[in-house]
């Protein structure tokens, strides 16, 4: 598939089914992505597979964080949405780890309060180039952020360092839904030319 169709071919999907996914091409489009520019070389995403029990755990997990905060009358809307997310394949995880950017702002005091943002920006990248490769691959995903309601209970299970910020949570598989047309805005509203 060419890149512009797999920019045009990404999308959320919420929905998902299991597929016959290779778990080396996983880890071959983690690889890919780990060529984004990230500022001072900070290189600081970090990511977690999440696949067969550890994959339902997770949705299990957020599942249960997230029916207390919920309204009755909207509890069944989630529980379809998490079971959607949860039958799936697998789940990835993206972390920043702060002790880089700690690290970054000692090092280079005069950009300190600038770190946290260059991190997000590489971070952005590295999750559109993962989407994208599983877009490639013919698997479907969504970019999901119940963090930070889940941080602790995510730190736990995952046995993560707790230098490790967690920032979305990208569950993937094939689509089991059909996805309405994209409605983008008209390139004036977001386009200067001088």
């Amino acid at each position: 598939m060419e890149f512009k169709e797999l920019v045009k071919n990404r999308r959320s999907v919420r929905n998902l089914k299991k597929g016959d996914l290779n778990w080396q091409e996983i880890e071959d489009i983690v690889r890919l992505a780990q060529n984004v520019p990230s500022a001072f070389n900070m290189q600081a995403v970090r990511i977690v597979l999440a696949k067969d029990k550890t994959h339902d755990e997770i949705w299990d997990i957020i599942l249960k964080k997230l029916l207390p905060l919920t309204e009755v009358n909207r509890q069944g809307a989630t529980k379809e949405k998490i079971a959607g997310f949860k039958n799936g394949q697998a789940t990835l995880l993206i972390y920043l780890d702060r002790s880089i950017i700690k690290d970054l702002e000692d090092k280079f005091p005069l950009y300190a309060e600038k770190f946290s943002d260059y991190a997000q920006q590489e971070v952005g990248m590295f999750q559109y180039v993962l989407w994208l490769g599983l877009v490639e691959k013919g698997f479907s995903a969504s970019l999901q952020h119940y963090n930070p309601v889940i941080d602790n209970e995510m730190a736990r299970l995952l046995a993560t360092p707790e230098t490790w910020q967690l920032v979305a949570q990208i569950p993937l598989g094939i689509a089991n839904e059909t996805l309405s047309p994209r409605s983008l805005k008209k390139l004036e509203e977001i386009l200067l030319t001088k």
